[in-house]
C-alpha cells in the first residue's frame, strides 16, 4: 500500500518554536519516512508480514498525528494558536474587554474630601469661574434657566446639582471634612483663619449660570419682600382710618395677616436663596 500523502501545511501553522506547534518542514519528514508495505506472501513469513503491518501502521499513525495537530492549529483550537493571536492583538493595540471603567471618575472621586453648603451669594472668598471650564456666561440660557426654576422649583442639594470647588486641603478646616451625601444636611464651608484673611478665590470647576441666576433670583425675592411690605402699611393705615370712623376692621386684619405670612416665606426664601450643596476636591490630588 502506497504511503498516505500529507496535506500541503498552510504558512498559518508555521510558528516559533516557543509555542510548540509542529512545522511545515516537520510535517514532510514525517512523510518521508513511510515505507511501502510489501504484497502479501512474496518470500516472506507470516510473522514477517504482521512485523512490517504493524510498523506501517504505527508510521500512518504519526503522520495523522500531526496532521491533527497542524489541523487544530489552523481552526485556533489549540492554546498555542490562541495565545499567539492574543500577542498578535496586543502588539496591533486592538482592545479585546467588552469596555472598560473611565479611570478619571476614579481619580475625581479619590479627590473627594468633603460635602458642604455654600451661601454662593455670601461666600467666606471671592467665587472664581472659568479656571477649569472657561465657558463664558450666556444671557440665553441664564434667561431660559431663570425662568424654569421660577415656574418650577430650585433643586440646589440634589446629588447632579451639586456645584464642584477645587480647594488646596489646607485651606479647609477640619470640622466642615465630612462626605455625608445628604447634601442638605451637611455642614457649611468653613475656611482656615489664614485662608480667610488670604487673597485666595474659591475656584469652581462650573456652575456659573446657576450662580448667575441665583443672584437674580435673590433681587426678585428682595423687590417681593419690599412689595409685601407696603401692601402691610397701606392695610395698617386702613385699620386705623376704620377704627376712628368705628367700622369694622376685621376684613382688613385679615388681609394683614394674610401678607405678613406672605411675607415671612418670601423673607425665608431670601434668606436661603443662596445656600447650594458642593462637592469640594483636593486640588493637590
Amino acid at each position: 500500500m502506497p504511503p498516505r500523502k500529507t496535506r500541503a501545511a498552510s504558512s498559518k501553522a508555521t510558528t516559533s518554536r516557543k509555542t510548540g506547534v509542529v512545522t511545515a518542514d516537520e510535517v514532510v519528514e514525517a512523510t518521508k519516512t513511510l515505507k511501502p508495505r510489501a504484497a502479501k506472501g512474496k518470500g516472506k513469513g507470516k510473522a514477517k508480514q504482521q512485523e512490517e503491518m504493524a510498523d506501517s501502521a504505527e508510521e500512518r499513525e504519526d503522520v495523522q498525528e500531526v496532521e491533527d495537530r497542524e489541523k487544530e492549529g489552523k481552526e485556533g483550537g489549540g492554546d498555542e494558536a490562541v495565545d499567539e493571536d492574543a500577542e498578535d492583538e496586543s502588539e496591533e493595540g486592538i482592545r479585546t474587554a467588552t469596555t472598560e471603567r473611565n479611570k478619571l471618575d476614579t481619580i475625581c472621586n479619590q479627590a473627594i474630601i468633603a460635602i458642604c453648603r455654600l451661601n454662593i451669594l455670601h461666600p467666606p472668598r471671592p467665587l472664581k469661574f472659568g479656571h477649569w471650564n472657561s465657558r463664558p456666561l450666556d444671557e440665553a440660557k441664564t434667561t431660559d434657566l431663570l425662568n424654569a426654576i421660577s415656574k418650577s422649583e430650585l433643586r440646589p442639594f440634589a446629588t447632579g446639582n451639586l456645584l464642584a470647588l477645587i480647594i488646596d486641603k489646607d485651606a479647609l478646616d477640619p470640622s466642615c471634612m465630612k462626605k455625608d451625601p445628604n447634601a442638605e444636611e451637611a455642614p457649611f464651608l468653613k475656611l482656615t483663619e489664614k485662608a480667610k484673611n488670604s487673597e485666595m478665590e474659591l475656584t469652581f470647576a462650573g456652575g456659573r449660570h446657576r450662580t448667575e441666576v441665583t443672584a437674580r433670583l435673590e433681587q426678585k425675592s428682595a423687590a417681593a419682600i419690599a412689595k409685601l411690605q407696603d401692601q402691610i402699611e397701606v392695610q395698617k393705615h386702613r385699620k386705623a382710618v376704620a377704627l376712628e370712623k368705628l367700622k369694622p376692621t376685621e376684613p382688613i386684619e385679615a388681609r394683614i395677616t394674610r401678607l405678613e405670612e406672605e411675607l415671612k416665606a418670601e423673607q425665608e426664601v431670601r434668606d436661603t436663596i443662596g445656600i447650594w450643596g458642593i462637592i469640594v476636591y483636593d486640588k493637590g490630588e
